[in-house]
């Protein structure tokens, strides 16, 4: 267990007030790279999380997908790698970004996957934790799109900005 006071707040994640700052800002500098669906799915994540507290903000992995999780014979994990993208967060964004992940590469493997790792992760059924799920999901690729556009990457901005167009056409 990690406690939150050895994680740097970067002061755009921790709280869903500052998520829901720091995401109208990237829409901003990410608008003209999404496709007007998402630029509206995105929009209406963001403004869910700026209706009300959500969450007290835990230690977030921030990259956690199947490649940075070593499991044993067993299936005991053993370790967890790469925590360059640590920070504070919403209980559900580690659930949310390996869901994406999953999904976006392996949709197979996600949906049968899925339902155990919700299980296994602690995320109660209904639509509060679905949409805290998508609309922590559909901000973290906005960051990365804005990422991109502020790096002058064309090709890299181009690929977030159509993973967050496929991920906000998701049901």
């Amino acid at each position: 267990l990690v406690s939150p006071s050895v994680v740097p707040a970067d002061g755009a994640s921790a709280g869903r007030r500052e998520l829901a700052l720091a995401a109208t800002a990237h829409l901003r500098q990410a608008r003209g790279e999404l496709g007007a669906a998402a630029i509206v799915v995105t929009e209406a994540a963001i403004a869910w999380l700026a209706e009300t507290d959500r969450w007290r903000p835990v230690v977030v992995h921030g990259d956690f997908v199947p490649v940075n999780v070593i499991v044993g014979p067993d299936g005991e994990v053993l370790a967890l790698l790469d925590f360059e993208h640590a920070r504070l967060g919403s209980p559900m964004a580690d659930v949310a970004w390996w869901g994406w992940v999953v999904r976006h590469h392996h949709p197979d493997a996600w949906r049968a996957a899925w339902p155990t790792l919700r299980a296994a992760a602690g995320v109660p059924p209904g639509e509060a934790a679905d949409a805290e799920i998508r609309a922590v999901m559909l901000v973290r690729l906005l960051e990365s799109v804005a990422a991109a556009v502020e790096a002058a990457d064309p090709e890299r901005r181009r690929a977030w900005a159509h993973r967050l167009d496929e991920a906000a056409a998701w049901a």
